[in-house]
């Protein structure tokens, strides 16, 4: 980890972080919900079941992007003799960066009634570590110097501690907060608590998929209100980029030290390391799954992943799932996409 930078003390609150050539500002390129009317949508080339989508917000080359659908991962089963067998996983949701494109695959907008569904969808995209000529330059990182992105830049507007109990409401925090208009990182303080995606919002659990509530630690990147502290009148260090825009004030959080973790071959029950990531903050998403049998029964369950304690992430599940006639050994697949992961240590006073 750098020990090289600034140490930036957020007025506000007392917080502090080390500005370093890992800070970066955020563009949130999509939150909201995707359904079979959204700009973009049609039929997947590569099943017929399912949707692509091209998103139509554009991001710069040089950034680096990451995606956050419901689930990441789905398996597949075909016929033999009198039941079913395991074929093989595939990744549910890829995207491909093609110049200033993100595509999306595998989206699931039908249900047997031919009803309209959604899916929530997050694209947040940083800029690399870039050089240039002007601006405050730490370790070859002038990121604050670049243009405004088509999508603008994304600041932290609310931080807060909140108790959740089942499923979770973003306007308990501030009513014009809703799972559309925002991006959450979420640190859990009872590593026996995991946060899921449920249809399009987040429910509190336990890691092993039964009943529990707890504490969390959310930070929520948006435009609410944020505008005004970024340009408004303070104090401290605050930027401009080769534009002459305001892209960084002290008094307003960014994306301090974000991590690109690989998540890939784990299994239930692994604990995952989080180098120089004093308490992982993440987005809930499925990240694969764990196939087992019981005698002749077989059974699934999704995989998620949650905080366990200091410097790591614990891979926990959701409720166990029967397969009748199925037959498979005891598997697990998780998915090749990276996911990015925030300290709450650089948003929070412990």
């Amino acid at each position: 980890m750098s020990i090289v930078g600034l140490k930036i003390v957020n007025p506000h609150d007392g917080t502090s972080f080390i500005f370093n050539e890992k800070t970066s500002p955020a563009s949130l390129v999509w939150t909201d919900y995707v359904s079979k009317n959204t700009p973009g949508i049609h039929q997947s080339p590569t099943d017929w079941r399912y949707y692509e989508w091209e998103c139509q917000i554009k991001i710069p080359a040089g950034y680096q992007a990451h995606v956050y659908p419901v689930g990441f991962t789905e398996f597949h089963q075909g016929r033999s003799g009198n039941g079913f067998r395991l074929t093989g996983f595939s990744e549910q949701i890829r995207f491909s960066q093609n110049g200033e494109s993100i595509i999306i695959d595998g989206l699931s907008l039908d249900n047997f009634f031919d009803n309209w569904l959604t899916e929530l969808i997050k694209i947040i995209a940083y800029p690399q570590t870039s050089g240039g000529q002007a601006g405050l330059k730490i370790l070859n990182n002038s990121n604050f110097n670049n243009s405004v992105p088509p999508a603008g830049f994304g600041y932290v507007s609310h931080k807060a501690r909140v108790y959740i109990q089942g499923r979770f409401d973003p306007a308990s925090i501030d009513p014009r907060l809703n799972y559309g208009n925002c991006l959450m990182f979420f640190y859990n303080e009872d590593p026996t608590c995991m946060l899921v995606h449920q249809n399009g919002y987040y429910s509190c659990s336990r890691h092993d998929g039964g009943d529990r509530a707890g504490w969390y630690r959310v930070v929520i990147f948006s435009d609410i209100g944020v505008r005004e502290r970024l340009e408004g009148p303070g104090y401290g260090l605050k930027l401009r980029n080769r534009d002459g825009a305001v892209t960084f004030s002290s008094g307003v959080g960014v994306l301090t030290k974000p991590v690109s973790l690989n998540v890939s071959n784990r299994g239930l029950g692994d604990i995952i390391p989080t180098p120089g990531i004093r308490y992982p903050m993440l987005v809930p998403a499925w990240i694969g799954h764990h196939l087992w049998m019981e005698g002749s029964t077989a059974y699934s369950r999704n995989l998620s992943l949650t905080s366990y304690g200091e410097g790591a992430l614990f891979v926990g599940s959701g409720d166990r799932t029967y397969w009748k006639a199925s037959q498979w050994g005891t598997t697990n697949y998780t998915t090749k996409q990276p996911i990015l992961i925030l300290d709450a240590a650089d948003y929070f006073n412990f």
